[in-house]
């Protein structure tokens, strides 16, 4: 429920600074991820931290669903203006990449469908994009490019 009303209610943001590096840190120790990889990263961000961080949350969790809780199989990435999420798991077909932006979109077994749609709104509503890149059989990167 609270997914749908956070996807609904979102309209307005209230930036703020935002340390990349520590930040991303961060939140992917919530998740027990402690593979990183910064190069010539961007230092700070003004954006709204929760919705940041909701997005960010979303990505890695979908990281992890895909290497069955295996957390070494995921790095977490901040090269520029881009934060990336990468697993090792078994990718996402070409022909459901783009479906899986859409509300109520899953293959996931008591999926809600609303993750990603709720991240790429928190990227549009920043200026952001949300790309997905995948190869079956090799994994998945999802990337907040920072415009």
């Amino acid at each position: 429920v609270k997914t749908f009303h956070d996807y609904a209610k979102i309209k307005k943001i209230k930036k703020e600074k935002i340390y990349l590096k520590s930040f991303i840190k961060s939140v992917a120790s919530e998740f027990g991820i402690e593979n990183f990889e910064f190069e010539d990263e961007k230092e700070y961000i003004e954006a709204e931290p929760y919705l940041i961080r909701v997005a960010i949350q979303n990505l890695i969790r979908n990281a992890i669903e895909a290497v069955n809780g295996e957390r070494e199989k995921v790095k977490v990435k901040l090269i520029g203006n881009r934060i990336i999420i990468e697993d090792k798991g078994e990718g996402i077909p070409e022909e459901n990449l783009e479906k899986v932006k859409y509300p109520f979109y899953t293959t996931k077994p008591g999926g809600l469908g609303m993750g990603l749609p709720l991240t790429e709104r928190i990227c549009e509503l920043h200026g952001y994009k949300l790309i997905l890149k995948s190869e079956k059989g090799k994994g998945t990167e999802a990337i907040i490019e920072l415009l």
